[in-house]
């Protein structure tokens, strides 16, 4: 009883590490703009960064000695001075989406209207 739960443990430790790594991808997938605050060196987190930026997706970072790692890798670092203006293009980012879904749903209210 005691090797079947053992076994039953590593196999959900095991499940939970794809199905987390998968759900990562797909978020950053969906995404348009990705901050990691951290991610060790040759770390399953640092791998993802690697994937995300072999799509030309924008990785920003904390600018600090210990994320020396993924700004080689062409992560944007993001300090105290800068931080307000990466928020302010996320919010225009966001504001353009929202301004892009509600035009497109105008376009096609006029189309049904006779």
């Amino acid at each position: 009883m005691v090797n079947i739960e053992r076994n039953l443990g590593m196999l959900c430790e095991i499940w939970t590490f794809k199905t987390s790594y998968y759900s990562d991808l797909f978020v950053a997938a969906l995404s348009a703009v990705i901050f990691v605050a951290h991610a060790e060196p040759y770390s399953k987190t640092e791998e993802l960064c690697l994937q995300i930026l072999s799509w030309q997706k924008p990785i920003y970072t904390f600018e600090s000695d210990y994320n020396k790692n993924l700004i080689k890798m062409g992560a944007r670092p993001v300090n105290m001075d800068n931080l307000s203006l990466l928020a302010n293009f996320w919010q225009q980012t966001l504001i353009s989406s929202i301004g892009y879904e509600e035009a497109n749903k105008k376009r096609k209210e006029k189309k049904v209207t006779p």
